[in-house]
């Protein structure tokens, strides 16, 4: 019974991913499609199939894109805690040993929290490491055990509840407004009627910067200025960055510093990194890949309304890059993006609202960063056998009872 619904999941997460192939040109078609076939199927059947265990189905395929290699030993449990296993050779590693072991939900999930597959290959001795996986732990290690998972489970279940309420409120915001208005139709979809709709070029100043010659030394070594890199904008307020140049190779570059507050754009970048947005918590200059956009009129059109209005557009704005290998976004397309916004007043209620839930979000984020931080902090010790899982463990009551 296990492997039906197993089976049944993977051949779902199959038809979501052939789907998004389908209307792939489509802007946030994925989230759209996920959306409808949540609504769809848990009118018909129930409860089971909420928006995020939609999403896990989606990843369970393409984890395990072929039928017959998904082990029929493991419950739909144990696969949602593969999918979390981000390097392909351990997630199938964990897999063959979960069968073969005949590991419970509990233990794979120990041996994943562990790193117990990046141990064994880093560990020269692998004796210790071994001996760690075969270790039995008492009914008071286990119970410690379990409140560490739950205390993980918990924030994960947090952050995908805010996330989720966070894609609800923005749709009804940006789409509906505050005041109960009629709509209307405009290139960027349903607007409230009241809403002006123009360019961003027309009520905002893009810059870009610059990147200071790697092979002058001086430019960089001892550099006190902060310097943002596109994979450093994330949905964040960047208060530290990697990397940081010197007054002369500000001077010596196109790089240029911005002040506080300023919303920064992605404009090319690996992966999902292009038409991300962030704001910089500090005075900082950004490299050439980085767009800068400063409201003509604050008073008018507020930094934190635009920051938004982008993080909703987020899969319009990377439709509209273009680029051989790589689709780049770049200061002409995003004069020209279409940007709606309605008075000041309701810019600044839309702009609290979404503060509260953000506010929310990065707490528990915070908090699942930190825990999960605590034990990558302890391999060194672990690969050396310095200390079991069991000795984790205790450090990890502690961390949870202070959080």
């Amino acid at each position: 019974m296990n492997f039906v619904m197993v089976e049944a999941y993977w051949k779902i997460g199959r038809m979501i991913v052939e789907e998004e192939q389908h209307g792939r040109k489509r802007a946030g078609y994925g989230a759209q499609l996920i959306q409808r076939l949540s609504e769809r199927l848990g009118s018909e059947f129930g409860g089971g199939f909420s928006v995020q265990s939609l999403w896990n189905m989606r990843q369970f395929y393409q984890c395990f894109p072929i039928l017959s290699a998904v082990r029929r030993e493991l419950t739909w449990t144990h696969y949602k805690a593969l999918i979390r296993v981000e390097n392909e050779a351990a997630r199938a590693y964990y897999a063959t040993e979960t069968a073969s072991q005949n590991w419970t939900v509990r233990a794979l999930q120990r041996q994943i929290s562990s790193l117990y597959y990046e141990r064994l290959r880093l560990s020269r001795d692998k004796a210790p490491v071994i001996q760690d996986k075969l270790y039995q732990p008492t009914e008071e290690e286990l119970r410690k055990e379990l409140e560490r998972e739950r205390a993980l489970e918990q924030q994960e279940r947090l952050i995908a509840l805010t996330t989720e309420l966070k894609k609800a409120l923005l749709h009804q915001l940006f789409t509906q407004g505050l005041r109960g208005e009629p709509q209307k139709q405009t290139e960027i979809g349903l607007v409230p009627q009241s809403w002006e709709v123009v360019r961003l070029g027309d009520v905002a100043k893009l810059q870009s910067g610059g990147t200071p010659a790697r092979d002058k030394l001086e430019y960089w070594n001892g550099g006190d200025i902060p310097w943002v890199k596109t994979g450093e904008i994330d949905y964040l307020v960047i208060d530290t960055t990697e990397e940081m140049i010197t007054p002369k190779g500000l001077e010596n570059s196109a790089a240029k510093v911005f002040p506080k507050g300023t919303l920064l754009i992605a404009m090319y970048g690996q992966g999902v990194t292009r038409g991300r947005v962030g704001l910089l918590g500090i005075d900082a200059a950004t490299n050439q890949a980085c767009a800068a956009i400063t409201p003509h009129d604050e008073m008018k059109v507020s930094t934190r309304f635009i920051y938004h209005f982008l993080e909703f557009h987020y899969e319009d704005l990377r439709q509209m890059g273009h680029g051989a290998n790589q689709r780049n976004l770049n200061a002409a397309l995003i004069k020209g993006f279409r940007f709606s916004f309605p008075k000041p007043d309701e810019q600044a209620r839309i702009v609290e609202a979404l503060g509260v839930l953000n506010t929310k979000l990065t707490l528990h984020q915070s908090k699942h960063a930190a825990l999960t931080a605590l034990f990558r902090t302890l391999l060194h010790q672990l690969m050396t056998a310095q200390l079991r899982v069991h000795d984790i463990i205790d450090v990890a009551q502690n961390n949870i009872l202070k959080s």
